[in-house]
């Protein structure tokens, strides 16, 4: 029977077992049953909501279950004191409903208590709701499956049920708290009914709070120390003072009555010495140096859990929250418990006794990652994340109302009681305006420094070695925020990097260490600016940033602020200190690189749908948005500096200090009078438009005629920059980067087919009575999204609508030259990305000529090839032999390290039918030693009717010619660059190039040269996959013989019957091999083949060479050269000219280069304006004068390079 009451432990005594009637409100009959590992248990419990657990008493168990009892240590108070003997799982089920709640955990005491089913368990188990019940407050409601429901007392506090009775005030429960478990509440922020919901939560979690004495909080999941398997290390013993030693003997007698420590009967070969460490507060503690012994010994499988950056930490606690409280997890690693198959592994000795770690020790390699992964883990189930952020069990919880700081803390506590983790009391803050974390002051208006940390760094003296002055900058890097620019003082020379450097030469190894003058006042320098006054504001990022950058010549500093309240305040400052390379830059690349490193400093507050001001004192900067910068330094920055989203506002020197970013807004300029009241480096919006807001700079400065035409208004934030004239064509696309829009509207006027459409749609006539010239290219386009076409208002240019946008119609006189924009001048980038750039625009048939434009891009072909044309002939097989020595493969290689002998090189011969291989060591790659080893291989075995090699010139000479010419063998030579047209020799290398380094490796007193003879003879005697049968058996007609064990049995009585067994045998073979080989063929033909059909080449084409290696590419920093012709081709092997020599190049080193149409080459575009040359007096002729003609027109090039424009152009002379 499952009993709802109201009533705590003492007062379910009191019922009488009998007690089953429906009649009464707080009885309702269930019967449960426990399963447990084959154990079967039926009860009836009492379901307390005042009770926190699930208990059991240890008398209804049978003793088989008691070995299924894990010892806990937890004390039970409400009704006297209850001590737990454990914890025991099992799966709870109800008889009536067939309900199931699986892996509850019940408390085992030695009790007479009826089992209970507690709060947590009906609150929290998440089978309850899926199971048919539904428990809801302030009154306790069960609804079964069924639907009959019960309402019932509910109490949602664990006090006992004697206070219960009685109305406790708030006043008195905060009394509680701080005296029983020094839970401290702050009354300040809260107040009324808010401080009772505190209150309530607090006391409700008091178990979750350890005071001194409590028991530890224990994780559910036990830690595995993974070692290598069979490595063991031990280290002696270390003595320990004999003033310490009654005091080391108690903390461990604490630590073994703790739980922490246990006794070790076998260390197994693991043994790690005492380490005593001396705590702040004048105690001991206790760990094991791990460094040289179980540290060495841990496996690659050991756990990784990566801290998160301070910066970024504190970054996500935005502005606006004002009540914060910080959480500390009791005990730390003392929480998780090890696996005890491992716990041997952390044995250590004290007074003649072995003890081992039962707790996860301080000092191991993996002990933070393994417990921050389990905080994360924890800290999984609080769905608020957005209010709180940990550092490893440091907890920060915040919020901007009181109400969603009680949610957040519920969570975060049932999360802890949920795994087991308790809080140290004396440690945790609930509910301040400011609490300190991680060394740093939290509060609504910032981040600042905590009085105790500054005083400690103040009092630092002079280091006397270079050790202590790095333990001075670590100490100073800690705070190196606030050791930065102050009121009145410029950014980059008071930098932290600036203000640091004479300390950091003093690191430096090569200079002998004196502390400088120089260093001290720096030093001084330091702690000064330490000591001002100075906090951080936490960021909002809903709105723009602003960041200021300079650069010394020692250093870069940058500044982060933003307007928060109608108050510049600070977010967060950087520096870098110069090399001495980057010292001698100029001052332009200085002020720049500051800009670049600022940006990707703060890169995680600046890449965010708001665009950033960067305030600079260069001038230079301004050009940064410009298309062509001569330094290269300068343009691999502007390519970094395109990922941000940010203005460059230019401030005067003497203004550009941080004394005037919080004194007053950014946008007042000193050289502006005082009393000119001309708005510069304002955020605007239109007033009839609140969504669009535009930043107007300070070189701007709009008159209040130019302000009322357009309507404007001052913002105070932004979400859209601009840096160059746009012009709004709908609410839907509000900025359209169109530039030049007087020549497009010019350029749409002179165009004929454009001009006549502006006017039949100004006039409203209808689509049926358009007429024009039917000539007119696009005409019929026009007529059929006549619906859509429209006229500009302000621009009077002729726009669509198309895909939902407004876009300008752009004349056949401009697309070559926006196509060049967009593709030539935007980095060359495909199809979709140049049309994203031509977005604002539109033309008859735009992406067929988009397409065309990009794929007959000459630059592009040079340095894409493939991603041009990525289609690509299907590869052939390799000529295939019918005998052993028909066809020949030989090839050179190259080893790392030459023989005893000196030979570095080696000739290579295989076969083409069996795979046969023969190998010759050479001192050099000559023609002359090709010949001689393949003269060797035909007279050992047979002469060849194909030679068959690369284009090097150790196989194409005169020599290698006459020799084939006299041996009447056919040299076939394959195609440059083409290693595949040979691959069955190439794979060979492979496997002979990693056996001889094995061998050699193994063992180094033996030569590559040596070890030559018996790689190749297990290479030949080794089964061929492609062949199915081991080279040897295809030359020899049987298999090998392993250490002088014959495998086939062909012996005869005879030589002449032998022969006629082997030849038998070798049939057999070489019929398989063929069909091997044409199997194999198959597959490599249907792996190769292409789903897309290639672009066909023939005879007349041009086409790119794919040629990185050779001088012209060098030359000109590409991947592929040409245009060239085609002067025959068969499909696969083409037949080029090359500055009028034939070569032979494969299809799969090529793509076509397509020529580009005339209205999209743009080469002219450029020069309309520049005057045309004036024509030469013709010399004086006697002859009647022919009729005038009129003489093509001659284009001169700006550059000095080409003094004659191409022949397209129809000029000559």
């Amino acid at each position: 029977m499952l009993v709802f009451s109201l009533a705590a432990v003492n007062d379910a005594c009191a019922f009488p077992a009998a007690t089953t009637t429906s009649s009464t409100p707080n009885y309702f009959n269930l019967d449960l049953t426990i399963n447990m590992q084959g154990f079967q248990l039926k009860f009836r419990a009492l379901c307390d909501s005042g009770a926190d657990k699930n208990i059991l008493p240890l008398n209804l168990l049978p003793p088989a279950v008691h070995r299924l009892i894990k010892p806990v240590n937890m004390t039970f108070n409400g009704c006297g004191s209850m001590k737990s003997v454990g914890t025991i799982y099992g799966r709870l089920s109800h008889a009536a409903t067939s309900h199931k709640f699986d892996h509850v955990t019940f408390y085992v005491v030695k009790s007479s208590f009826p089992p209970i089913i507690g709060r947590e368990f009906l609150t929290s188990h998440p089978d309850l709701a899926r199971n048919g019940f539904a428990l809801e407050g302030p009154r306790l409601k069960l609804t079964l499956t069924s639907g009959q429901q019960l309402a019932l007392p509910w109490s949602t506090s664990g006090r006992p049920a004697q206070s219960l009775l009685k109305t406790t005030s708030t006043a008195q429960l905060i009394k509680d708290l701080a005296t029983n478990h020094h839970v401290t509440v702050d009354s300040t922020l809260f107040k009324g009914a808010d401080l009772d919901k505190l209150v309530n939560l607090l006391w409700d979690y008091r178990d979750i709070f350890n005071k001194e004495g409590d028991p530890i909080g224990q994780f559910r999941d036990m830690v595995r120390i993974p070692t290598i398997a069979g490595l063991t290390k031990s280290q002696r013993e270390r003595p320990i003072p004999k003033h310490q030693h009654a005091e080391v003997k108690a903390q461990i007698d604490n630590m073994a009555k703790d739980g922490i420590i246990e006794p070790c009967p076998d260390g197994k070969g693991f043994h790690s010495p005492l380490v005593i460490v001396r705590k702040k507060t004048g105690g001991l503690r206790i760990c094991s140096d791990f460094k040289s012994s179980l540290n060495q010994c841990l496996d690659e499988t050991t756990d990784i859990w990566p801290l998160p950056q301070m910066d970024h930490l504190f970054a996500n606690i935005e502005h606006g929250h004002r009540i914060f409280t910080s959480l500390d997890v009791s005990k730390a690693y003392w929480n998780l418990l090890i696996d005890p198959r491992d716990r041997h592994k952390t044995n250590f000795t004290f007074d003649n006794k072995c003890w081992m770690y039962v707790r996860l020790p301080f000092g191991l390699k993996f002990s933070g990652d393994a417990f921050c992964r389990s905080i994360s883990s924890m800290l999984d189930r609080v769905s608020l994340k957005s209010n709180f952020c940990n550092y490893v069990d440091d907890v920060l919880a915040y919020s901007s109302d009181c109400e969603t700081h009680v949610k957040v803390l519920q969570q975060i506590f049932s999360a802890c009681r949920h795994f087991g983790a308790r809080l140290g009391a004396k440690k945790c803050t609930f509910g301040q305006a400011s609490t300190a974390f991680m060394g740093r002051i939290i509060s609504a208006e910032g981040i600042s420094i905590p009085p105790e940390n500054m005083e400690t760094i103040l009092a630092l003296k002079p280091p006397t070695t270079r050790k202590q002055v790095q333990s001075l900058i670590g100490n100073f890097c800690w705070l190196k925020s606030w050791v930065s620019a102050n009121l009145g003082q410029p950014i980059a020379e008071n930098c932290f990097s600036h203000v640091m450097s004479e300390i950091t030469k003093l690191t430096k190894p090569s200079r002998k260490f004196i502390w400088t003058e120089e260093a001290d006042q720096a030093s001084q320098r330091a702690k000064k600016m330490l000591a001002s006054p100075k906090v951080f504001a936490l960021p909002d990022f809903k709105e723009p940033f602003i960041l200021l950058s300079d650069a010394s010549e020692l250093a870069a500093g940058s500044v982060l602020m933003q307007n928060i309240d109608k108050r510049q305040r600070l977010i967060a400052v950087s520096s870098k200190t110069f090399s001495e390379t980057e010292r001698k830059w100029s001052a332009t690349e200085r002020e720049c690189y500051s800009l670049l490193i600022g940006c990707e400093k703060f890169e995680y507050y600046l890449k965010g749908p708001v665009g950033f001001i960067a305030l600079v004192d260069h001038k230079a900067l301004l050009a940064l948005d410009k298309r062509y910068l001569a330094n290269s330094k300068l343009k691999r920055w502007q390519t970094r500096l395109a990922e941000f989203k940010f203005t460059v506002q230019y401030v005067e020197g003497r203004s550009h200090v941080f004394a005037d970013m919080l004194s007053r807004p950014f946008d007042r300029i000193d050289t502006l009078p005082t009393a000119d009241d001309r708005c510069a480096g304002q955020f605007y919006k239109f007033s009839h438009d609140e969504r669009l807001k535009v930043y107007v700079p300070s070189w701007i400065c709009p008159t209040e005629k130019f302000k009322r035409s357009m309507l404007l208004e001052k913002a105070d934030s932004v979400s859209d920059l601009f840096t160059v004239k746009a012009i709004i064509v709908n609410d839907q696309n509000p900025k359209i980067p169109i530039l030049e829009m007087r020549e497009i509207e010019q350029a749409q006027a002179e165009d004929p087919l454009i001009c006549s459409i502006r006017k039949l749609v100004a006039g409203s006539v209808p689509v049926d009575k358009w007429t024009w010239p039917d000539d007119i290219y696009g005409a019929l386009v026009f007529k059929k999204h006549a619906s859509v076409l429209s006229i500009h208002d302000a621009s009077k240019l002729l726009i669509i609508d198309w895909g939902g946008k407004s876009r300008i119609v752009l004349p056949d006189s401009l697309v070559a030259h926006y196509c060049k924009s967009a593709h030539d001048l935007k980095g060359h980038l495909g199809v979709d990305r140049t049309a994203q750039f031509l977005s604002w625009c539109w033309w008859p048939h735009k992406m067929d000529d988009i397409r065309t434009y990009v794929a007959s891009c000459a630059n592009c072909l040079k340095q894409k090839g493939y991603d041009m044309q990525p289609s690509r002939p299907d590869r052939k097989h390799l000529y295939r032999a019918t005998r052993p020595h028909e066809i020949i493969y030989c090839d050179f290689i190259t080893l790392p390290t030459s023989s005893r002998s000196g030979k570095r090189h080696a000739l290579t011969v295989m076969c083409g039918f069996s795979r046969w291989l023969q190998v010759y060591a050479v001192h050099r790659c000559r023609s002359i030693d090709a010949a001689r080893g393949l003269m060797n291989y035909f007279l050992q075995f047979d002469f060849p009717r194909t030679l068959s090699s690369d284009r090097g010139r150790h196989f194409e000479n005169e020599l290698l010619a006459d020799l084939c010419k006299l041996l009447q063998i056919r040299q076939n030579l394959h195609c440059a660059y083409r290693p595949e047209s040979s691959g069955v020799i190439e794979r060979c290398h492979k496997t002979l190039k990693s056996s001889l380094w094995a061998m050699v490796r193994d063992n180094p007193r033996l030569d590559w040269e040596l070890a030559l003879p018996s790689v190749v003879s297990a290479m030949n005697r080794s089964t061929n996959a492609a062949t199915k049968v081991s080279p040897y058996k295809c030359i020899f007609g049987r298999d090998p013989s392993f250490n002088g064990i014959a495998i086939d049995n062909v012996a005869a009585a005879n030589p002449a019957s032998y022969a006629q067994n082997t030849a038998e045998l070798l049939d057999r073979a070489h019929k398989f091999v063929k069909l091997s080989q044409e199997a194999a063929d198959r597959d490599a033909l249907e792996r190769g083949k292409s789903k897309i059909q290639p672009e066909e080449i023939t005879a007349g084409h041009s086409i790119m060479l794919k040629r990185e290696v050779s001088a012209e590419a060098k030359e000109g920093r590409n991947k592929w050269v040409g245009p060239y012709k085609v002067l025959a081709s068969d499909g696969l092997i083409l037949q080029i000219d090359v500055d009028s020599k034939l070569k032979f190049v494969h299809r799969h080193h090529v793509v076509k280069a397509k020529i580009r149409p005339a209205h999209l080459d743009n080469d002219a575009l450029d020069l309309l304006d520049e005057p045309d040359p004036a024509p030469a007096s013709p010399p004086p002729s006697t002859a009647a004068p022919n009729p005038p003609a009129t003489p093509p027109r001659e284009i001169p090039r700006r550059s000095g390079r080409q003094r004659r424009p191409p022949d397209r152009y129809g000029t000559s002379q």
